[in-house]
């Protein structure tokens, strides 16, 4: 099913929800409907229409159900993933019914993702156990740099326009052997941003083009400490393994 987009979703992100049970269908649309910036674009209650929807819609974000009769969410994903390559996300729910939880199923829905490591089972209390958060530990060692850092994060979100939904014309470059990410951000009336993501386990030097400009200023970094954003050296910046750092530049 397609739903008829208002006059307020031209800025918001589209979602496919596909489930074959009607009420989670409605539940799913009602906690999307009440977030700023998302609205649901279509309906699907089987794979094969999550296939034919998603090729018509061309969502942002597909919500999958990995266990609908009688094609599976799991047996779709590979369609899904080549019909709608502009989806961003595809979220995975419930245990598929080839394998069972923990299964080869489960796990060739965590494969077709690029996960190399043990598949948790969804069902077993050791992987429940282990993603359950302790608040009373917010405040010690490890996990409160980690708090710290998510409420920064939620703060840059709140304070630069550039990061709302539609706001600013993105610009992306990366090295898929070096594997670093270079996305840059500019609105209308805003300042711009620089974000630099290293997914190597070694240090990488990102270069920056001459269509950046100078007149970088740092922001946030996943590293922890004063003075923990990398300084931009010439045009090249140094990033730590596995890191990420935010820069700014006032609109002259």
């Amino acid at each position: 099913m397609v739903r008829q987009p208002g006059s307020n979703h031209s800025n918001s992100i589209g979602v496919l929800i596909c489930d074959d049970a009607a009420d989670m269908r409605e539940l799913l649309t009602r906690i999307i409907e009440r977030r700023d910036g998302l609205h649901v674009a279509g309906e699907a209650a089987d794979g094969v229409e999550a296939i034919a929807v998603a090729e018509r819609l061309q969502p942002a974000v597909i919500i999958l159900d990995l266990a609908m009769p009688p094609t599976t969410g799991l047996d779709a994903l590979p369609q899904i993933k080549g019909v709608a390559p502009a989806a961003d996300g595809v979220g995975l729910a419930g245990v598929p019914a080839s394998g069972g939880a923990g299964g080869e199923g489960w796990g060739a829905a965590f494969r077709s993702f690029g996960w190399a490591r043990e598949v948790p089972d969804p069902q077993a209390e050791e992987t429940f156990a282990r993603s359950k958060l302790h608040y009373e530990l917010r405040c010690e060692g490890e996990h409160a740099a980690m708090r710290a850092m998510y409420r920064e994060l939620l703060a840059i979100r709140r304070e630069e326009p550039s990061l709302r939904p539609g706001a600013a014309r993105i610009t992306v470059r990366s090295h898929a052997t070096a594997r670093w990410i270079a996305l840059r951000l500019d609105a209308p009336g805003a300042r711009s941003l620089l974000a630099l993501f290293n997914l190597a386990t070694e240090e990488r030097r990102i270069p920056l083009v001459s269509e950046d400009g100078d007149g970088w200023l740092p922001r946030f970094a996943t590293s922890p400490g004063e003075g923990a954003v990398p300084s931009i050296s010439g045009a090249m910046v140094a990033l730590p393994p596995l890191s990420a750092a935010l820069y700014y530049k006032e609109v002259v």
